[in-house]
């Protein structure tokens, strides 16, 4: 018994956040490399949830890899926590998005609109 107790406390105060290595591996099998600027950021909230689900429409500046065809103009879907426990497990939070910055987005396709492939890494600020 002491010793799930312990493993229990360890569990609460570890982050259990992904290797570089491993964002690494997402952001290289995502389906679709894309340079984007957002131009329009949906953010809806949901205090029952306790969750922020995002729509975001952004055009598509140049496109690094595509498993699939691609239009000028894509929608991105994503949510994620509205208010996070600092001792929660798994990988980190996107950051929000701002409209006018362009990104490289590391996506996957789920029918008509894309979502991160990459978790707090699907989205780097381009420089």
């Amino acid at each position: 018994m002491k010793i799930i107790k312990i493993i229990l406390l360890i569990t609460i105060f570890l982050n259990a956040e992904l290797s570089p290595n491993s964002y690494k591996k997402l952001q290289e099998s995502a389906e679709y490399i894309l340079l984007i600027l957002p131009i329009d950021i949906n953010k809806r909230v949901n205090l029952k949830e306790n969750r922020v689900y995002f729509t975001i429409k952004a055009k598509v500046k140049k496109c690094f890899k595509a498993k699939g065809k691609i239009t000028d103009t894509i929608i991105i879907k994503y949510n994620k926590l509205y208010r996070q426990n600092r001792y929660i497990l798994g990988p980190a939070q996107i950051q929000d998005l701002k409209e006018g910055l362009l990104y490289i987005a590391y996506l996957k396709k789920i029918g008509n609109f894309f979502k991160p492939s990459a978790y707090s890494k699907s989205f780097k600020i381009y420089k």
